[in-house]
């Protein structure tokens, strides 16, 4: 995008003309455009609104009337001051300027315009501020010509400083020499010097002389007429009226300079002006610089912007003013009232707070937008996620479809595999106990796990009958069906807490539902040891069928887990006592050992879980 141009003009207004430097400023670069002069002396102005009446149509005719007008305030109707404060912030610092600044003012009751600024630390100064005065009566006075003629007053600054300013820009190697340099401005109706030291403008004051005495000198010489641009000094006598201006020019030099010194701290008091520069309109005189070489006894140049290969040091002052309006000064004190100020900074933030106004609404329409877009995305994701979660639906139902036509089948093929395989371990659990029971070891019984425990429980609860009936007699308990090796049938073994024999339909079993056989329950005797090796034997066998990998943590049934199943040893009892008569032993002892498998030939499905309440509504 490009950037907007600016006009920035310079006005250095002066009895005998009106010098103009116009700057075009576009972003953060500023270059001269042109220069203007105006002759007032020429025109036979008489007053000061017929002086700015004619400033105004000059500005017009040129058409820079609406430009930004950066004004020169002559240095005699303000000081300048510098001194040392201690280092604090931006407030503090003003609240210590304001007082140096009622010091300076003394009893006076006039109201002062200020303004200051922090100079870079050298020349035995660690924090310098310099500082700015003028009355606001003369201020209002300069701004009120301008005004009453509709000219925009930018700014309003010192023609001291902006002949500092100009020296800084033109001079930027001389401008950073760590030696004093003395700037002098000879306009027609007044003068002014400054001191420079490394970045500092340590000085600046109004001298008593003018350039109008050159033309005095002129007059008293030349009865003829004549202009300056052909006098040169160098050619002059010494009784020449010339020469006697310049003696006099020496003099508030050497005056000024001994004013500075005197007020300077010791660091730099005592060190020789090593360079004068000269501008202002007098200091064309051909051959001053030359002469004030040999005076001065230091270097002696010309200062001013180059035009067309003419160094023009009369523009000096308004190219500096240029250079604050632009903001390209390296010394910035305004002289324009506070109100003014306060006004010009709301302006200048204007632009900036309507920039903002319009990023903030920018940025709401833009987050508006993408809110938008971001919910557009999210209900376009979840119609996807529903659709998904429709089609989830339809494969859940067919997968339970499924799912219960294979838990059909299992039910189906189950019962047939555990009744396959229950003749192969029968055969495996007999061959593995012959081949691992001691010599006087021999079984009277070997059955599965569920069916053992079923007729055990069926003969507790015959035994518990009994004795509530009062101890008549009962039958024996009464094997399932399924026998030895068959799935179990006693009463409530094997079936759903909620299911009972009475049931709609008391033999159904479903495969989540059917207890398969894990282990195998043998029994046997033993032949008797001693106390301490009671069942010696026996552990022989447990160990020797744990470490077969047929069968997995084999151990001995406890005799309270075997109450109710007395009748597998009741038919070997009159045989037991039989053998122990006929062999003359101590006689066997019985035992019942569990054998679990070290395999599940059989892993029936897991139920199916309940169904989640509140679950999703179709």
């Amino acid at each position: 995008m490009k950037m907007p141009v600016k006009k920035i003009v310079g006005l250095d207004i002066g009895c005998a003309s009106v010098k103009a430097v116009v700057f075009h400023c576009s972003g953060k670069k500023a270059q001269l455009e042109r220069v203007e002069v105006f002759h007032a002396r020429d025109e036979g102005i008489l007053s000061d609104d017929e002086l700015y009446s004619s400033i105004r149509d000059w500005l017009k005719s040129h058409g820079l009337d609406r430009s930004r007008i950066t004004l020169g305030m002559p240095q005699y109707l303000s000081t300048t001051l510098v001194r040392d404060l201690p280092g604090v912030n931006r407030g503090a610092l003003e609240n210590l300027v304001r007082m140096e600044a009622k010091q300076l003012a003394g009893l006076s009751d006039e109201a002062f315009v200020l303004d200051f600024q922090p100079l870079p630390a050298g020349g035995g100064r660690n924090h310098p501020v310099l500082m700015a005065l003028c009355r606001e009566n003369a201020v209002r006075e300069r701004l009120g010509h301008m005004q009453a003629v509709a000219l925009r007053v930018d700014d309003l600054a010192m023609t001291g400083l902006a002949m500092v300013n100009a020296f800084a820009h033109l001079q930027p190697e001389a401008a950073q020499a760590k030696t004093p340099i003395l700037l002098l401005d000879l306009g027609h109706d007044n003068a002014t010097a400054a001191v420079w030291y490394a970045g500092q403008a340590l000085f600046m004051a109004s001298l008593l002389f003018a350039g109008e005495r050159f033309e005095q000198a002129l007059n008293a010489k030349s009865r003829k007429g004549g202009t300056l641009a052909e006098v040169n000094l160098a050619d002059e006598a010494p009784q020449s009226p010339f020469i006697a201006a310049a003696r006099m020019l020496e003099n508030e030099i050497h005056a000024a300079v001994e004013h500075w010194r005197n007020q300077e701290v010791p660091e730099l008091a005592d060190k020789p002006i090593e360079k004068v520069f000269l501008c202002g309109g007098a200091s064309r005189l051909e051959g001053l610089a030359e002469w004030l070489q040999d005076r001065l006894e230091c270097s002696v140049e010309q200062l001013g912007p180059t035009l067309d290969g003419r160094l023009r040091p009369e523009l000096t002052v308004a190219y500096g003013l240029g250079l604050q309006g632009a903001s390209r000064a390296s010394i910035k004190l305004s002289l324009l009232p506070e109100e003014i100020r306060r006004q010009k900074k709301r302006l200048a933030r204007a632009p900036f707070l309507a920039a903002g106004l319009l990023l903030f609404v920018l940025t709401g329409l833009g987050l508006e937008l993408a809110s938008w877009r971001r919910n557009a995305d999210i209900l376009a994701k979840l119609t996807s996620i529903n659709s998904q979660l429709d089609q989830c639906g339809l494969l859940v139902s067919r997968l339970e479809s499924t799912r219960a036509a294979l838990q059909s089948q299992e039910s189906k093929l189950i019962p047939l595999v555990a009744a396959g395989n229950q003749a192969s371990r029968i055969a495996m659990a007999f061959a593995e106990l012959g081949r691992t029971r001691g010599e006087n070891d021999w079984l009277v019984y070997l059955g599965d796990e569920l069916s053992f425990q079923a007729t055990r429980a069926a003969a507790v609860a015959q035994r518990g009958q009994r004795k509530t009936s009062g101890g008549s007699a009962a039958p024996p308990p009464v094997i399932a069906p399924g026998g030895m090796f068959g799935a179990p049938a006693a009463a409530g073994w094997g079936q759903a807490p909620e299911q009972s024999p009475g049931g709609e339909f008391p033999n159904r079993c479903l495969p989540a539902e059917v207890k398969y056989a894990e282990a195998f329950i043998a029994a046997g005797y033993t032949e008797r040891q001693e106390q301490e090796q009671v069942y010696e034997s026996v552990r022989g066998l447990v160990q020797t069928l744990n470490q077969s990998g047929r069968f997995d943590r084999v151990d001995i049934l406890p005799e309270a887990d075997c109450d109710g199943r007395e009748d597998i040893f009741a038919p070997w009892l009159e045989y037991n006592k039989r053998l122990t008569a006929a062999s003359g032993s101590k006689g066997y002892r019985n035992f019942t050992i569990r054998m679990p498998f070290a395999e599940r030939h059989i892993r029936p499905p897991k139920a199916p879980p309940a169904p989640k309440k509140g679950g999703r509504r179709k």
